[in-house]
């Protein structure tokens, strides 16, 4: 838990205003919050499950996992977050939360999505972030839309199959770029 908390505090630094560095994903996303593989029918199930991981890490309890799920749908039933090559965002602001979550789900049979290029989800990355932090995390998100877009990244991630594997694989990307 220790570990989750220090690297969420890490990424929410790097993106406070005036501060320049580049995204790391292998600092975004701890072991713990790796989902491998994530099997759901469509996306609201693939919602609910991605909305426990925080849970079953010790980060909250079922109360705010719950929350998570409910702020999760509902922005997702506002405009869908998938996007294309496979890759879908579900992000959420959530009350009671101090620190950014970010959750990585693979998903190599895919999940409908609706995204733009209907093709299936098999990379998630949720992000669920304080609500009053909400602006703090646009930057996230157009950073991890901007490395998911890669090929060679996609590639790379889809060939993991545990957490271990994801780490290894983002630490290998990361010093590539």
């Amino acid at each position: 838990m220790g570990a989750a908390l220090m690297s969420r505090r890490r990424c929410e630094g790097d993106f406070a205003p005036g501060h320049h560095a580049r995204m790391k994903l292998s600092e975004l996303i701890v072991q713990d919050l790796v989902e491998v593989p994530l099997r759901a029918a469509d996306k609201w199930q693939a919602l609910s499950q991605i909305a426990r991981v925080p849970q079953r890490a010790g980060l909250c309890d079922s109360g705010m996992a719950q929350t998570i799920e409910q702020a999760l749908v509902a922005r997702e039933r506002s405009m869908s977050t998938g996007m294309e090559h496979g890759i879908a965002i579900p992000h959420a602001a959530v009350d009671g939360l101090d620190e950014l979550i970010a959750v990585l789900a693979l998903a190599p049979d895919g999940i409908p999505f609706d995204a733009v290029d209907k093709k299936p989800a098999q990379i998630l990355i949720a992000l669920i972030y304080p609500r009053h932090k909400k602006l703090m995390h646009i930057k996230t998100l157009a950073e991890i839309a901007r490395m998911l877009a890669r090929a060679d990244v996609r590639r790379r991630l889809l060939q993991c199959e545990d957490a271990a594997s994801v780490l290894a694989a983002l630490r290998d990307l990361d010093q590539a770029a």
